[in-house]
């Protein structure tokens, strides 16, 4: 047995050594393998961070955390846990830095609404247009616009990228709690939000011990049309707070458990097109590579394909303008050619004219005939054809025999233009310039 174990030893030994370098040559093959393929598999979803802007103004900015699994603190942007620095930002700005509304559009294009959304909300800006950020989305209740100031929206940007992060900014009117037939509102920092519907709302300016006049008015618009909050839910509150507010505003207040953010899904983000990238968009562009590579190689197939048309209409084009330039100067030898198409449309049209056309002279002269026929070899004194108007000179015995000449003129389908009007003894002598109607 030991001289056969010697023997198995002494052949598979140089065996394994001789295969060592092709094996680790196939193991890092396969880690890379197995790595591509965990970068196409979607990672597991990171937890959601809620962000309350404290203060839009401030330098640095405070925020009010909220983490997936309880976490909560208060402070400025360096202050963030770790774990939220790697996860989906969601800040919720200030309601009253936002303005929510619905529009109309009666179009398809969303470029062409994208446009038009200045115009159509005009009336509600109290700013310039360029100065302000519009971001729009289709609703089941129509079309959902949010209005920020540019400068403000581009300042929190600049904040978040200098602390390296990542986030989506969304209204916190849209951060509250929603309940069918009941509205929801908080205090913090000197400003009151309230919602009123899955997408609307608005900001004010208050105080913690009394309603803002802007929710006393909303209340009193919608009890009048019938659509009134059965209920209103208090955000963050205390007992005292929820106690005035039933008794100012008349109707059931109820203190809300849930914090401000806890919403399913983003309804909305500030101004979407142009914010930073989140950690969970760039893990879907990752799993979308293969896609993409493909989508790449179709765009430029295509690119590829429209060049060469490009290059054979234009060859086309250019063999099109040789042969009318040959048919031009067949036709007229003794015209330079600058337009062939301009230049035989032209010539054209000077023939027709000059052959008697419809809008020649025996043309002309035939529409104004009939009416010309009254004045008599006395009044009517003199035509002249050039340029495709036709002058005639008359000698009537008023002003208001003019005046139905020209009606009657008109009446046969000629544009009349009355020049050289003279008051004689004998009458009134003019001149009348008549061209074809087009």
């Amino acid at each position: 047995m030991a001289t056969s174990s010697r023997v198995h030893h002494d052949i598979l030994g140089p065996l394994r050594r001789a295969t060592e370098p092709l094996a680790r040559r196939w193991a890092r093959r396969r880690e890379r393998v197995s790595a591509d393929i965990r970068r196409l598999v979607p990672a597991a979803p990171v937890g959601v961070w809620n962000l309350i802007l404290i203060d839009a103004e401030a330098a640095p900015l405070t925020v009010a955390w909220q983490g997936p699994s309880g976490e909560a603190g208060r402070g400025v942007l360096a202050d963030l846990p770790s774990a939220a620095r790697h996860a989906t930002l969601r800040v919720w700005t200030p309601a009253v830095e936002t303005l929510l509304t619905r529009v109309t559009w009666p179009g398809r294009s969303r470029a062409k609404l994208a446009q038009a959304l200045p115009f159509l909300l005009e009336e509600q800006l109290l700013m310039e247009p360029e100065h302000l950020n519009f971001t729009h989305q289709q609703t089941p209740g129509g079309i959902m616009v949010a209005v920020t100031a540019r400068e403000r929206l581009d300042a929190w940007r600049a904040a978040f990228s200098a602390s390296g992060l990542a986030a989506s900014f969304c209204p916190l009117t849209l951060g509250l709690p929603f309940t069918e037939g009941q509205w929801s509102c908080c205090f913090e920092n000197g400003q009151w939000a309230v919602r009123t519907g899955p997408y609307s709302g608005f900001g004010a300016m208050g105080r913690p011990l009394a309603p803002p006049a802007p929710l006393t008015q909303a209340l009193a618009e919608a009890a009048a049309s019938g659509n009134g909050p059965a209920a209103l839910r208090l955000c963050g509150g205390n007992e005292t707070l929820r106690a005035l507010l039933e008794d100012r505003l008349g109707l059931p207040v109820v203190t809300e458990a849930r914090p401000i953010g806890a919403v399913d899904g983003t309804p909305l983000r500030l101004g979407e097109t142009k914010g930073a990238m989140t950690v969970s968009g760039l893990t879907a562009v990752r799993s979308l590579r293969p896609t993409l590579w493909v989508a790449a190689l179709s765009l430029a197939m295509g690119l590829a394909g429209m060049t060469y048309q490009w290059i054979r209409l234009g060859s086309e084009h250019a063999r099109l303008e040789q042969a009318q330039a040959r048919l031009f100067t067949r036709s007229f030898p003794r015209v330079p050619v600058l337009d062939p198409a301009g230049q035989m449309a032209s010539e054209t049209r000077a023939l027709a004219a000059r052959a008697g056309g419809a809008g020649g002279f025996l043309g002309l002269l035939g529409r104004a005939a009939p009416a010309l026929k009254g004045l008599g070899a006395q009044g009517l004194t003199g035509l002249r054809y050039g340029g495709g108007a036709l002058d005639v000179q008359v000698e009537v015995a008023q002003f208001a025999a003019l005046t139905a000449l020209k009606e009657a003129l008109a009446a046969r389908g000629l544009v009349v233009d009355v020049h050289h009007v003279m008051s004689r003894q004998k009458g009134v002598r003019a001149e009348l310039s008549l061209r074809r109607a087009s």
